[in-house]
């Protein structure tokens, strides 16, 4: 009886999935999903960036460090810290928020190129940037140019609490959603086109079954780089 049970379960699924789901939104195939880990006793790759030679990805993690993959044989390395009053004796592998006001925390991290504010997406174009709302669960789109300068519009509703988006080379956005509704949760990284419309969505809830999910998705040269509060990994798996 568990068996069959199991099995109308998977069987209304996939039903619902093909009659709701835009038969344009495509589920992404994870070929391969591997780790990138971090140094001992460390979590909360929060997010990743590459500097402009390619180097990384860099990450903040939680005991308030910066650092910078340099490849399989060396991984992680110390790039810099955001408190003056850091010292690793007292910080490096502590993880507890009780520490953030002496050790800092890192969130949000990018490196800015002059192509507009970190903490947000800027179109290509350059003529608006898009912000993520935690609480109404959408994303809002700010015009920087054009007719509609200075005002502002919803980009995109998500199905779930938005976190970090960032722009792809090609003008699409990636953003990672936790999805906390009952019985289940999902973790989630949704491209999302220039017209609002999602395109392809990738679950990453095998790999980050945890209580706070992933914060970004980030594209870059064929990969998709995974951040999260409370793991010890960068998660990296091909487009």
């Amino acid at each position: 009886m568990e068996t069959f049970s199991i099995r109308k379960t998977v069987l209304f699924v996939q039903i619902w999935i093909m009659l709701n789901v835009s038969p344009s939104m495509a589920w992404c195939r994870f070929p391969a999903f591997s780790k990138l880990q971090l140094p001992l006793q460390t979590i909360g790759p929060e997010a990743s960036a590459f500097d402009r030679k390619g180097g990384g990805p860099h990450t903040g993690i939680a005991d308030g460090r910066i650092v910078k993959y340099q490849g399989p044989k060396v991984a992680f390395t110390d790039f810099a810290v955001t408190s003056p009053n850091r010292t690793k004796a007292r910080c490096d592998g502590k993880n507890g928020p009780e520490l953030q006001q002496i050790c800092g925390r890192p969130f949000g991290l990018e490196f800015y190129y002059r192509t507009g504010p970190v903490g947000v997406a800027l179109s290509k174009d350059n003529s608006y940037v898009l912000i993520t709302e935690y609480i109404t669960q959408r994303i809002q789109r700010f015009w920087l140019k054009g007719t509609k300068a200075n005002s502002s519009d919803v980009f995109a509703n998500v199905d779930g609490i938005p976190d970090n988006i960032k722009r792809t080379v090609l003008g699409d956005f990636w953003v990672a959603i936790f999805n906390t509704k009952q019985p289940t949760t999902f973790s989630l990284g949704q491209r999302i086109n220039r017209f609002g419309r999602v395109v392809e969505t990738c679950n990453f809830t095998d790999q980050y079954n945890s209580p706070n999910g992933i914060t970004e998705v980030q594209e870059y040269k064929g990969k998709l780089y995974v951040g999260s509060l409370d793991q010890n990994f960068i998660g990296v798996s091909r487009v």
